[in-house]
């Protein structure tokens, strides 16, 4: 069993850190705020099994007087004010009714609170996105035709031998890549409007829009260098359309 002084030490490391990252936490960049939050609130959770319960409650209440924790939100949405309010009243009586009223209705607005999707903005993104991939597409539906001419087809020249590659795409078909990233994307919508709202969903969310992104780039890349220029700048364009979305659906 610990002494009482190293249960001090350790509940003083614990705070320090907290209200060391608290503070480096508000003029971070806004991409290592949500990575520090969700450190702080790790570090909360621990609080009351490596403290005792009076260090715990005499800290976490220091932190939300000051306004220390506020303004911050991990990558989920969860807010450290909120948990430091969570563990207090977790902590029981007496600690539960030091707790601000103020703070009381904070966590209950945020229990109740839904993450906000930009709908619109993100439907007329991959609209348009589709539009103009399937536009390239039907420009460039196989290399040497349509649009843009080859060097053989301008010189007049026997058309070079096909690759394995150039080969794979062509059994496949311009408009089957084009059709996978086009379902793609419309999938990553309807799970937009449907699970983006939510604070565990969302992220997962974005993760489906990067992926489609990340692969719009690989199969363009594939596909230009076999000449299949417009099906490969589609392509790009469906990658383009995903990255937006993915950036649209950031956690306020």
């Amino acid at each position: 069993m610990r002494s009482a002084s190293e249960v001090e030490a350790s509940h003083g490391g614990l705070m320090g850190l907290i209200t060391s990252l608290a503070r480096e936490a508000s003029t971070a960049p806004d991409l290592r705020r949500p990575g520090m939050a969700g450190a702080i609130n790790a570090l909360i959770e621990r609080l009351p099994a490596e403290a005792g319960t009076e260090e715990t409650s005499a800290g976490l209440q220091r932190l939300l007087e000051a306004g220390a924790l506020d303004g911050l939100m991990d990558e989920v949405g969860e807010q450290p004010s909120i948990v430091a309010t969570r563990t207090l009243l977790n902590l029981g009586y007496p600690h539960a009714l030091r707790v601000p009223p103020e703070r009381l209705v904070a966590m209950r607005r945020w229990e109740l609170w839904s993450l906000p999707v930009p709908w619109l903005a993100l439907t007329a993104t991959l609209f348009f996105a589709a539009l103009l991939q399937l536009s390239f597409v039907t420009m460039g539906h196989e290399p040497g035709r349509h649009w843009p001419p080859s060097a053989e087809a301008l010189a007049g020249q026997a058309p070079r031998p096909r690759t394995g590659l150039e080969l794979a795409f062509r059994a496949l078909g311009p408009e089957f890549v084009a059709s996978g990233l086009l379902l793609a994307n419309g999938l990553g919508w309807v799970s937009a409007v449907t699970l983006g709202r939510g604070r565990k969903a969302r992220p997962w969310v974005r993760r489906g829009f990067a992926a489609v992104a990340a692969l719009g780039l690989v199969l363009g890349t594939l596909q230009f260098a076999v000449d299949f220029t417009g099906a490969a700048v589609g392509a790009f364009v469906s990658a383009a359309g995903a990255l937006t979305a993915w950036r649209m659906l950031r956690t306020p």
